[in-house]
Order: C-alpha cells, then sequence, then structure tokens
C-alpha cells in the first residue's frame, strides 16, 4: 500500500525548476553619490510603503484570493495545509474543494474517504511546503513549482496500531496546474516529480 498511496497522496517536479536561481555579476561599478552636508537641504525621508503581511497559510476550505501570483501562492500553501490535515483525520471534506473534477489528484480524495471508513488515519506533521513559485500565468491558469518535503507519516487504525505508513520524502518539486474560477483558484492538474 506504501508505494501506491505514496503516488496518489498529493504532490511532487523536477527539483532544478523551483530551486535554480539567477546569479550573474556586474563589472561596472555603481555611482557614487557625494555625502550630504549640513550645506545641503536633505529632503526628509519618506516613510517606506508598509506591504501587509501575507495571510497565515490554514487548513479549511479553500480561500477566496485575487487573481494574482501572490493569491495563488497563498492558494497553493492553503492546499498542502489542508492536504496535511485530511491524511491526519482522515476526511477530505475540505480537500475536495480544492479539487476541479477530472484532475487526477482527485483520487486522493477517494482514498481518504476509504481510510475513514477503515478508522484509519495518519499521525505526523504533514507536508512542509519550502517554496512555492509561479512559473507561468496565462488567462485563467497558472502553473506553479512547489517544492516540499514530508517526513514519515504513520497509517493507524482508531486504537493506534500501526497499518502502514508513508514514506520520507526529503525534498520534492511538484507542478501543478491551477484554473482561477468564480474567485478562487483550483487545482485542475499535478504533475509529480521525483524525490530526491
Amino acid at each position: 500500500m506504501t508505494g501506491r498511496l505514496r503516488a496518489y497522496v498529493p504532490l511532487g517536479v523536477v527539483a532544478a525548476l523551483a530551486l535554480a536561481g539567477c546569479s550573474g555579476t556586474n563589472d561596472e561599478a555603481s555611482p557614487t553619490l557625494p555625502p550630504v552636508t549640513a550645506s545641503h537641504s536633505a529632503v526628509p525621508p519618506t516613510p517606506a510603503a508598509t506591504t501587509p503581511p501575507p495571510p497565515a497559510v490554514r487548513a479549511g476550505p479553500p480561500p477566496k484570493t485575487p487573481f494574482t501570483k501572490k493569491g495563488a501562492e497563498l492558494f497553493v500553501r492553503d492546499y498542502y495545509a489542508t492536504t496535511s490535515d485530511a491524511l491526519r483525520t482522515a476526511d477530505a471534506t475540505n480537500l475536495r474543494h480544492y479539487i476541479r473534477r477530472g484532475c487526477e489528484c482527485s483520487y486522493q480524495v477517494s482514498l481518504l474517504d476509504k481510510l475513514h471508513k477503515r478508522h484509519q488515519h495518519f499521525v505526523g506533521r504533514g507536508y512542509v511546503v519550502h517554496r512555492v513559485k509561479i512559473l507561468d500565468k496565462v488567462g485563467n491558469s497558472a502553473v506553479v513549482a512547489v517544492t516540499f518535503s514530508l517526513r514519515r507519516m504513520p497509517l493507524v487504525d482508531r486504537n493506534g496500531n500501526r497499518v502502514d505508513q508513508l514514506t520520507d520524502t526529503r525534498l520534492q518539486t511538484d507542478q501543478l496546474v491551477l484554473r482561477y474560477l468564480t474567485q478562487r483558484w483550483f487545482v485542475e492538474r499535478v504533475f509529480f516529480g521525483r524525490a530526491r
């Protein structure tokens, strides 16, 4: 069950896509401004525009988010938090609202429903999202690379007896195709990556 379960419990593409950074050098020296002296009339600095912190990540129903990169990122982080919560409770009620019909990843919902009927659930922290990178946004769709890790999560029965477990995923990157409809994002497709 471990191998089959791992393939359908969300998420995992090419780690290099999400972890690739850009680097470069600028051989030109940057210009230096003369120091401000008492004879110069300095304009008082304007307070820096403060941007509000992003909303806290939470498990639960999908959030209504703006059609922006930040909105897509918040949705993805909440999706992983909700997936973790669904694994721990074997309750896919909230998770099913993140996924569009027809997505192959909807199998995870029916799998969680089966575990719920057997009175089984996973124990552990769940997914730890390390990075969310919007790769492309076209029309009402976005492609997102998500790098995460998942520590071993034992599957237990109602008495706490271990039945199986999810194996460790130290670092994995999945690509999600999101669709924006009715003021919120949905997961339309998942390309599972390989764990490193």
